[in-house]
């Protein structure tokens, strides 16, 4: 499953088989998520290494 995304920043298919189990799933409690969590870890890391602040993303990228 390749990111809709594809930025420098974005994580290849690789790099996201490694991490995914580190990051924290829906836990069935409150609402369902609405946004994938591979869309919004390739957020942070955009504006890491762009080192722009969260308001200036990309319209692409989880608000």
């Amino acid at each position: 499953m390749q990111s809709i995304l594809s930025y420098p920043s974005s994580l290849t298919d690789e790099q996201w088989c490694l991490i995914a189990e580190l990051v924290p799933a829906f836990g069935g409690f409150g609402r369902p998520p609405v946004y994938q969590r591979r869309l919004i870890v390739d957020a942070i890391l955009y504006a890491v290494c762009a080192g722009c602040p969260w308001r200036m993303l990309p319209r692409e990228f989880a608000p």
